[in-house]
């Protein structure tokens, strides 16, 4: 999924990643004047990698309650709203649905229109986080 982030203290539009308690070693590639390096494999250690948090990149706000990759997730996923059709019905965002999209006809019929399984699943997903 693309995400639509915009953060409420400083306007950043990127999200990071920080896992704290991990020795992180890259191979040093090539190194140029100036001090900048290239880096090739990069590889993490630790048993306990301690705490995950999801941050923006450009002030440091921790996002309150995403804690992993599925709770992410889930902060995104909980913004989506049903696509309204002109017929009455309405396609269902995924969530409700454990991934799957579904067709509801005004009359409250579903029908699966794609699970995640199918090879153009996320061009349906984008549908909700366009």
């Amino acid at each position: 999924m693309r995400y639509d982030f915009t953060c409420a203290k400083c306007g950043g539009n990127q999200i990071e990643e920080v896992v704290t308690n991990v020795s992180v070693s890259s191979v040093v590639i090539e190194i140029y004047e100036g001090g900048e390096i290239d880096y090739g494999n990069t590889s993490s250690e630790g048993d306990d990698c301690g705490e995950i948090l999801y941050q923006c990149r450009d002030c440091g706000t921790k996002l309150e309650g995403v804690e992993s990759p599925d709770d992410l997730w889930d902060y995104f996923a909980s913004n989506w709203g049903p696509i309204e059709l002109s017929d009455g019905g309405c396609i269902e965002p995924p969530e409700l649905n454990n991934g799957t999209i579904l067709r509801r006809d005004v009359h409250g019929n579903t029908m699966e229109i794609r699970e995640v399984s199918d090879d153009n699943y996320p061009e349906w997903l984008d549908m909700f986080t366009a």
